[in-house]
């Protein structure tokens, strides 16, 4: 396993569980296995030592959190052109936190910029177009050295989320959830699921215009076709629990349905 100290302590695997023991008296595969697992390992030790040698003190901008607490990632790609941001802090209250507030350092523009395995990138396309969402700058795969994540970026919203903006004791006001119901009127015309439809993923963008024209989903990870994506096993019971999913079901309209009842 390999551990990082940041705001908090991050352990994670960096190889299977091993045997060590030989099983039998002639076990030379085993042995040659393990010796190029410890080798790999040699050689990062050596690498990591190295990096931290050369490495200096980065400038922390006004407003924005040190670099140490952040990804190592630092630019998204619009049309093969690279655009770099600095973090500025996370948007979550969760440490499991992946979605940060950031700063182009081209235009200075504030964006949102998440990290995701899965994200039915299409429908943001599809709900930004018609103002139900921000702004999808970019969607891009990091590659396998990273896992398979993807990067999203996307234009930052003032405002706050349902979740924020009223109690969570109380209905939502009939206009709210009127608008909530036109963003899934136009996803079902096309087939799309929104299958976390929960306050903390919809927003209501700061303004005067009236409440329909400031609705907007932002939480796309388990938006796709209907029947054409699962939750995952290990399911939360604030997702489970409104939505009457099981571990790994198909996510279809009748979950988005049900976690809309309970909005």
């Amino acid at each position: 396993m390999g551990a990082v100290l940041t705001s908090r302590t991050i352990v994670q695997r960096l190889s299977a569980y091993e045997w060590l023991g030989c099983s039998r008296m002639f076990d030379d595969e085993q042995v040659h296995r393990i010796a190029h697992v410890l080798y790999a390992l040699r050689l990062s030790l050596v690498e990591l030592n190295e990096y931290y040698a050369r490495l200096s003190s980065p400038v922390v901008e006004p407003g924005h959190i040190p670099p140490r607490f952040c990804p190592s990632i630092s630019s998204f790609s619009i049309r093969k052109t690279k655009i770099p941001f600095v973090y500025a802090y996370p948007l979550q209250h969760n440490p499991a936190s992946v979605t940060f507030k950031a700063t182009r350092t081209d235009t200075k523009e504030s964006v949102v910029i998440k990290f995701v395995r899965q994200y039915g990138h299409d429908v943001h396309q599809l709900m930004a177009a018609h103002g139900f969402a921000p702004k999808l700058l970019s969607f891009s795969p990091l590659g396998e050295l990273y896992g398979n994540l993807n990067i999203v970026a996307m234009e930052f919203i003032e405002g706050k989320t349902l979740h924020d903006a009223y109690d969570i004791s109380q209905p939502l006001p009939d206009s709210v959830k009127n608008s909530v119901r036109k963003g899934l009127h136009l996803l079902n015309k096309e087939g799309f699921v929104f299958g976390d439809l929960r306050r903390p993923n919809v927003m209501l963008a700061d303004g005067d215009e009236p409440v329909e024209k400031r609705i907007r989903f932002v939480d796309f990870d388990w938006a796709e076709k209907d029947g054409e994506m699962r939750y995952p096993f290990h399911i939360s019971s604030v997702v489970s629990d409104p939505s009457g999913a099981s571990e790994y079901d198909v996510i279809t309209h009748q979950h988005q349905e049900n976690m809309f009842t309970h909005l």
